[in-house]
């Protein structure tokens, strides 16, 4: 028997293990850090009742628009843009008041980059809609 296999076979299960250790960890890391907790705080703010929602300190007559919109965030492959004009959405409901940031994309004037800064540094999802054109 040559005595380099056993070695070899050792040398690729520890690599594989590695492997699965630094994947699991990084996926572990994302969603203890990452979007998950904001989604999922989001989640339960929209199944919730929701009193009223300002944007720019101004309070919507009808923010069923906006909140169907926020329902149907999703993740957007990347595009080469960046954000402008930078807004602020309070969501009000029974217990609580909730600030999302939302940012116009520059080049998709439709889509906004969706910021939940108490839950995640970073973007946590994309909406589209045309009913934030007047801010």
């Amino acid at each position: 028997m040559n005595p380099s296999k056993p070695n070899k076979l050792v040398n690729i299960a520890m690599l594989f293990a590695f492997l699965l250790f630094f994947v699991f960890s990084i996926l572990h890391i994302r969603k203890i850090y990452g979007t998950e907790p904001a989604i999922d705080e989001l989640t339960k703010i929209l199944s919730n009742k929701v009193n009223s929602i300002e944007i720019n300190n101004h309070k919507l007559d009808n923010p069923g628009s906006i909140l169907s919109a926020l329902s149907t965030m999703c993740n957007l492959p990347p595009h080469h843009s960046h954000t402008i004009n930078n807004l602020k959405l309070r969501i009000y409901t029974e217990h609580n008041t909730y600030l999302l940031k939302l940012q116009r994309d520059s080049k998709l004037p439709n889509e906004y980059w969706v910021f939940f800064p108490a839950y995640s540094r970073g973007v946590i999802g994309y909406i589209c809609t045309d009913s934030l054109n007047g801010y």
